[in-house]
């Protein structure tokens, strides 16, 4: 028989509230979880949602990114094969947003 001391529960992971949730929902947006945070998934219209970023302007929240640590001898040959920055060229310390390769998986 297991007893508490004994069981081992999985954690619940926690929602992360973006700091425009509250407002956005207030704004009627349907929202979900991403990436451990809550974030709009829409506004109930994405063809006039689209069109009003297109000719307007539209604000998108990136609260759920996240900064990472690399190391080992291949951590700059790897970096530069997964992301479009050239970071062979980067000065020591420095920091510098990338996204994904387009070629890349």
């Amino acid at each position: 028989m297991e007893t508490p001391a004994t069981t081992k529960t999985m954690a619940t992971p926690r929602t992360h509230d973006a700091a425009l949730a509250k407002l956005q929902a207030e704004a009627g947006a349907n929202m979900g979880v991403w990436f451990g945070c809550a974030l709009p998934n829409d506004f109930g219209d994405p063809a006039a949602e689209y069109r009003f970023a297109n000719q307007s302007v539209a604000l998108v929240d990136k609260n759920y990114r996240a900064y990472l640590s690399f190391t080992g001898p291949d951590r700059v040959r790897y970096l530069n094969a997964i992301l479009t920055n050239n970071v062979k060229d980067l000065a020591v310390p420095a920091a510098q947003s990338a996204g994904p390769h387009p070629g890349g998986t």
